[in-house]
């Protein structure tokens, strides 16, 4: 140090050249204070953790050595602050010989110092940052080196690499492979830390060296050589590094996956020549990514272990299993790619159908697994079979081997998961199959009346006979059969529902065009009808019933449309309907056939009159009063006991009662004003005349059905009481005398009205 500042101040020598002297005179100081003597030595006891983790590596007689291992006692503060002076002049001494190029091997050396005094307080202390300053500089140690190399050499490197490599991007991508022995070092380095029971700064080592690694991997990436190499040495060098671990981290197993992957991407791109943008090319990676997802689903299946010693299986299992699922989801990408880019081919769409090898992996895979898992994998199974008919459903055969594998693979996956919606989707495989068979041979909307029809019955007779007990009293059915049971129910109400709304669409298109009928959906009528009736037997759902009654409306009305047309014929044919209804429920024996919803029935049945009412409207002629007073009488009908004896049925129904009563006077009144109409001559005094007689008469009329009805002593008439119909004849009488009030006096009303409007 005297020496030192004798030459800068007294000699006036510059401080350029002493660069190297004032690093030499840091160094010395750092040693100040600090000579390691054997007296200043402890024995440091191993912990319990850290002997169970030896025993399995380290021999009996270094796990005895390594338990007395000495580590020097803690500095004192003249040491430390020693140490620290030290380190700031060889700094500072570093720093002057970096400011001449022709000084650099002082730099150097000066590196060399700072890395043996750094490496004696990683050997004896547990500063952490030591660790950090020795990576440093052994790093900027190997980066000076690289001077010491002739410039003409160093070209001659640069060239043989590009020579190499056969590539001119970026010639210092050399470095990535250069500078790896540096990071193989630092593996060792680490080795030697876990050894001697300092696993923090192993750690932070480790970690130092994967983020250079990654440094040398983006350095080298452009150039497809080095990179490859690079991928390939640092995968190595992670899996060594990964099995030495006596703690198994799940980052550095997926990070060690990752690094192979990429190896292995890489090495392919370098071999292929096909660009990844042309046909060819993207048709060959999605493949390769098929082969690769396949390949780590083999491995997550039958447990490999590349770690070695039955460690970290479990890890190594599920990061293949979340690798394979990335593979064979960019492979499914790639073949959206080429079909968006190029078209839905001929070409594209076969090769397509190479990805239903993914769900035939996945079925694989769940046949191997615990029973909670194998459901998991059998779902997403299921799942990947919809994805991949996007992949197959545009050209025909494409789709039926789409269609038949997807059938296949639906046994095996609807008997893992045991579950409905796995059963519903087996099942919707089946009909797609039929629907991509049917179309090359029906054309258009209507013809599909028929085969919908056809696999409705087939769904339901499928369920009837799954439903249906065995025959023998050892005979036992399969647990599963259950499942497909309430599948091809649910498809069956699904089909059902999409049938009767084209049916209801083409009902609206008869009404306002018959020339819309056709003989299809008239077929599909009565093999609707017969469906109805199996799925009765088993639900029991008035839905059922008014289902029913809206196919024979439709048939009706198709018939009708099929011959000459007219709404009043429809109006005719629903009032025909709903008498007919009422008759078959008379001779219905309802109790001892154990028949349910004959509400439902009832409420079909006043359907059937309102649409016989509803489609009189627009007519009026000697038949509409008729039709109106049929559906009158259709009405009270359904509310009495004569024709549904029913014990205990409530009567909620008034409305309905006294509804049917005002159609049959609207009815009677209809036909009155007709013939009225089609008469010459008269005034207006016989029509009122006429409206109060007709009025008279139907109350007279219910006052006959009164007086029999007390005397037979009956409460009610049909569904109406008998002080109702006598409220009703009584109101009938009072309506007939106001109007023959009004016809002697019509004129007296006219003239009160005018002298009224005129004052």
């Amino acid at each position: 140090m005297v020496l030192l500042v004798r030459g800068i101040f007294i000699e006036r020598i510059p401080i350029t050249q002493l660069g190297l002297a004032i690093g030499v005179c840091g160094w010395l100081v750092t040693d100040l204070n600090h000579t390691l003597k054997p007296k200043q030595w402890f024995i440091e006891n191993v912990t319990p953790q850290i002997w169970h983790e030896l025993s399995d590596r380290v021999p009996l007689a270094a796990g005895l050595w390594a338990s007395k291992q000495r580590v020097a006692k803690p500095l004192s503060s003249n040491s430390q602050l020693c140490q620290q002076l030290g380190m700031g002049l060889m700094v500072l001494g570093w720093l002057i010989t970096l400011s001449e190029p022709s000084f650099m091997g002082q730099s150097v050396l000066i590196c060399f110092l700072a890395l043996q005094f750094l490496s004696q307080k990683v050997r004896f202390y547990r500063d952490l940052r030591d660790v950090s300053a020795l990576f440093v500089i052994g790093l900027v140690t190997c980066w000076l080196a690289k001077t010491f190399i002739p410039s003409t050499l160093s070209q001659g490197i640069l060239d043989g690499g590009v020579a190499v490599s056969g590539s001119h991007l970026m010639p210092t991508s050399i470095y990535a492979i250069g500078f790896f022995p540096y990071g193989l070092l630092w593996v060792w380095i680490t080795g030697w830390l876990y050894y001697h029971h300092k696993p923090k700064m192993a750690a932070l080592g480790e970690n130092l060296t994967l983020i250079f690694a990654i440094g040398l991997t983006l350095l080298g990436w452009i150039n497809p050589t080095w990179r490859s190499l690079n991928l390939l040495l640092s995968t190595l060098t992670l899996g060594y590094v990964t099995h030495r671990r006596l703690t198994i981290l799940p980052g550095r197993v997926r990070l060690t996956h990752i690094y192979g992957l990429l190896t292995l991407g890489s090495l392919l791109q370098w071999f292929l020549p096909t660009p990844l943008q042309d046909f060819d090319g993207g048709l060959q990676w999605g493949l390769i990514l098929i082969t690769i997802a396949i390949g780590e689903w083999l491995v997550h299946s039958h447990g490999v272990n590349f770690l070695g010693d039955g460690m970290g299986k479990d890890l190594w299992q599920r990061s293949c299993w979340y690798f394979g699922n990335l593979c064979a989801g960019l492979s499914y990408y790639v073949f959206l790619i080429l079909y968006f880019d190029y078209g839905f081919t001929e070409r594209s769409v076969l090769w397509g159908c190479a990805w239903l090898m993914i769900p035939i992996a996945l079925t694989y895979v769940a046949q191997h697994q615990t029973q909670r898992r194998r459901k998991n994998v059998a779902h997403y199974a299921a799942g990947i079979l919809i994805a991949a008919q996007v992949l197959t459903v545009h050209s025909l055969p494409s789709a039926l081997i789409g269609w038949i594998v997807a059938m296949g693979l639906m046994i095996p996956i609807t008997r893992y998961s045991r579950q409905v919606p796995t059963a519903l989707l087996h099942i919707g495989f089946a009909l797609a199959l039929i629907v991509t068979v049917l179309t090359q041979y029906v054309d258009g909307i209507t013809a599909w009346y028929v085969p919908t029809a056809i696999l409705i019955l087939g769904l339901h007779l499928f369920h009837h006979w799954a439903k249906r007990p065995p025959s023998g009293p050892s005979a036992s059915r399969p647990p599963i059969l259950k499942l497909y049971a309430n599948a091809a129910n649910l498809w069956a109400l699904g089909l059902t529902f999409l049938s009767f709304t084209a049916l209801a669409i083409n009902y609206g298109a008869l009404i306002l065009d018959p020339s819309m009928a056709n003989l299809d959906s008239l077929i599909a009528t009565p093999i609707l009808g017969v469906s109805l009736i199996y799925s009765y037997r088993h639900t029991k759902s008035s839905s059922v019933l008014y289902g029913g009654g809206w196919l024979v409306e439709f048939a009706l009305t198709t018939i009708i449309a099929l011959g000459p047309y007219s709404l009043f014929m429809v109006a005719q044919g629903n009032l025909l309907l709903g008498v007919g209804m009422v008759l078959i429920a008379r001779f219905i024996p309802w109790p001892q056939l154990n028949l349910y919803h004959t509400k439902s029935w009832r409420g079909i049945t006043i359907a059937y009159g309102l649409m016989a009412l509803l489609w009189r409207i627009p007519y009026f002629n000697s038949y509409t009063g008729f039709v109106t007073m049929g559906a009158g009488l259709i009405w009270i009908a359904v509310e009495s006991d004569y024709f549904w004896p029913t014990p205990k049925r409530r009567r909620n129904h008034s409305l309905i009662n006294y509804s049917g009563l005002a159609l049959i006077t609207i009815g009677i009144y209809d036909r009155v004003v007709y013939e009225m109409l089609q008469s010459s001559g008269g005034n207006p005094v016989d029509a009122l005349t006429i409206f109060s007689l007709v009025a008279a008469v139907i109350a007279l009329l219910y006052r006959g059905i009164v007086w029999y009805c007390q005397r037979q002593q009956q409460p009610r008439f049909l569904a109406i009481a008998i002080p109702n119909l006598l409220l009703v004849a009584h109101l009938h009488w009072a309506i007939g005398s106001l109007i023959k009030l009004f016809a002697v006096g019509w004129w007296l009303i006219i003239l009160a009205l005018g002298i009224v409007a005129f004052y």
